[in-house]
């Protein structure tokens, strides 16, 4: 969990993956290079930068699910080189998540 105070309000922000381990502190620590952080290691932040980051999750936190969705129908070898040889991971942060939904949709064109 992380934790983003905006105008002296907690907010947290949690992103989990297929075995259920949160790895928004890692996923906002390695990103958010600059961010303002207190004592305590909370992110101090805008009401605009915070919601930006709350999308930011929501939107990775879908593409993970998809790709699990998508490793359960054509395994992990088969999808990680899909996206791999479609470069879909390739791009700006924020644009990620559509680039791989898409790649991964291709994939049900190809099957």
């Amino acid at each position: 969990m992380t934790t983003f105070i905006v105008d002296g309000t907690a907010h947290n922000l949690t992103m989990r993956d297929d075995n259920n381990i949160d790895w928004s502190e890692d996923f906002i620590g390695n990103t958010a290079h600059g961010m303002d952080s207190d004592d305590d290691g909370n992110y101090i932040a805008s009401a605009d930068d915070f919601a930006w980051w709350k999308d930011m999750i929501a939107n990775w936190q879908a593409m993970e699910e998809k790709i699990t969705e998508y490793k359960e129908k054509y395994g992990w070898e088969e999808v990680t080189t899909w996206l791999e040889i479609t470069h879909a991971w390739l791009g700006d942060l924020e644009d990620q998540p559509n680039s791989v939904r898409h790649a991964l949709s291709q994939m049900d064109d190809e099957a």
